[in-house]
Formats: C-alpha cells, sequence, structure tokens
C-alpha cells in the first residue's frame, strides 16, 4: 500500500467521524424506537387487562402483538447493534452492509438516519482508501 498524501488522511478522518456520528445516532434511535414499542406494548397490556376479553380479542392483540415485534422491535434492535458495530471502525465493506441496510430501515422510520447514509455512503471510498486492517496477536509481525 502506497503512502497516504495529507488530504487522503483528512478524508479518511472527515469520514470515519462521519460513520461514528452515523453510529450514535444509530443507537439514540434505535434505543428511542426500542422504548417507545414496549410503551406501546405496555399500552395494550392495560387495555387489554380492562377490557372484557373475547376470543377475537385475543386473537387480534396477539397479531397485534407479533407484527409489532416483526416490523418495529427487531429493526430498532438492528439499528443499536449496527451502531455499536459502527463504533468499533469495521472493515470497509462490512460498514458500507451496514449503511446500506441502516438506509433501508431508516426509509421506514427514520428521514435523519437515511441523510446520514447517504452522507456515508458518498465518503466510503474515502473511508477505505486511509482503513488499516488491525494486526491481531496471533499473526507474525511484518520484517522492516
Amino acid at each position: 500500500m502506497s503512502k497516504l498524501t495529507e488530504v487522503e488522511i483528512v478524508q479518511f478522518e472527515r469520514a470515519a467521524s462521519a460513520i461514528n456520528v452515523h453510529g450514535i445516532l444509530s443507537i439514540v434511535f434505535g434505543g428511542l424506537g426500542a422504548l417507545s414499542i414496549l410503551f406501546f406494548a405496555g399500552l395494550f397490556g392495560i387495555l387489554a387487562a380492562t377490557d372484557t376479553m373475547t376470543p377475537d380479542d385475543i386473537v387480534g392483540y396477539s397479531i397485534m402483538g407479533l407484527l409489532s415485534f416483526v416490523f418495529f422491535l427487531i429493526p430498532h434492535v438492528y439499528l443499536i447493534i449496527a451502531g455499536i458495530y459502527l463504533l468499533k471502525k469495521p472493515d470497509p465493506k462490512v460498514a458500507k452492509a451496514l449503511i446500506i441496510i441502516n438506509i433501508v430501515i431508516g426509509a421506514c422510520w427514520n428521514l435523519i438516519l437515511v441523510i446520514f447514509a447517504i452522507i456515508n455512503l458518498t465518503q466510503i471510498s474515502d473511508y477505505a482508501r486511509g482503513y488499516v486492517k488491525p494486526r491481531h496477536a496471533h499473526e507474525p509481525k511484518a520484517v522492516a
């Protein structure tokens, strides 16, 4: 790998900091979404407890709970996990995949995530150019 110029170093630092901001926003909005579904489930639990339950109500609440779990809780838990991973400076290919999935989820739930994901996709080549793969302890040291 050739030596990076100062401009490429600055571009990498900007791209890496944008990915960090994206990770933080992903964690924040994922957490808010996960808390809101818990509030939503609690609200339906209160409504179910105060209402006289018929078999149709039980089926309806069960379907509503399943759909809210699949379409609301799972994407927000993914946002939390993806945000944590984006903060750890992942490999550029992994970062690009996480950002693309965040675009899809953000298109459904959060416009701010979509905007940051698009910005990060435009800067991913700068991130990849300056990324240095971390050396693991079991790998031999390079001889200079």
